[in-house]
């Protein structure tokens, strides 16, 4: 097994990725790093366990604990929704970029019905797999601060996660993410996968502007409540003004 190092996606963990020899196929390995505290390994063991209940082709795939180690195996996939967006964004149509938005709203329904929630959605945590065909597929990983909707256990001053999180976590506290949050952080990727682009200060698409604003509001009355309402708007938005 040769390891190569891939990624360093989050604080308390590493990604690499090798050839098994047993399967002729490449995998990626995530590590947990030595430092780690006792909280912070039952975490990284729990992010394991969540995924491996999960069984959706939207939902990157686990396959074994290491305890001594403090690592798994996990599907490997090449490139980060970031990656592959900037990489093709030039010669990306709108039906194939539709695609992998539709696909994002079937992961995160697969994720809601399961009662929770991601909270750590970004642009590195969403994975496209490309296939011989052309054929992408959206990955979603990196479950390490996922919370069961009904769960109390999260504390207030539990570390604020997600860069593309609603700011007003900060001030009302990381204990209290719903849907409407969830849904904050997707439309920012959304956009990102329609246009290419991050900044979203400088839109002056009415229809485009439209949707950021139902979908991030500040005023949660006026934001979307639900995954489907939030689907309905993106359907009608002329993504081509």
């Amino acid at each position: 097994m040769t390891l190569r190092f891939k990624d360093n996606i989050r604080s308390y963990a590493r990604v690499y990725k090798y050839m098994d020899t047993n399967y002729d196929t490449i995998f990626a390995l995530k590590r947990a790093k030595a430092e780690l505290t006792p909280t912070e390994l039952k975490r990284f063991e729990r992010e394991f366990n969540l995924m491996k209940t999960l069984d959706s082709p939207y939902i990157l795939k686990v396959y074994s604990y290491n305890n001594k180690k403090n690592e798994f195996k996990m599907e490997y996939v090449k490139y980060s929704l970031k990656d592959y967006i900037s990489k093709n964004n030039p010669q990306l149509n709108i039906n194939k970029r539709k695609s992998l938005c539709w696909q994002l709203f079937r992961a995160f329904e697969y994720i809601h019905s399961k009662s929770i929630f991601h909270r750590d959605l970004s642009l590195g945590n969403v994975l496209v797999k490309v296939h011989d065909d052309d054929t992408c597929i959206i990955k979603v990983c990196d479950f390490g601060y996922f919370k069961e909707k009904e769960s109390t256990l999260t504390r207030q001053d539990t570390l604020f996660a997600g860069s593309l999180n609603d700011p007003a976590l900060r001030l009302l506290g990381f204990d209290k993410y719903n849907v409407q949050h969830e849904i904050y952080a997707l439309t920012q990727v959304i956009f990102y996968i329609m246009t290419g682009k991050k900044n979203i200060e400088k839109i002056n698409q009415a229809s485009i502007k439209s949707f950021l604003e139902f979908g991030m509001n500040s005023d949660l009355l006026n934001r979307a409540k639900t995954l489907q309402e939030l689907k309905d708007k993106f359907s009608i938005t002329n993504w081509e003004s």
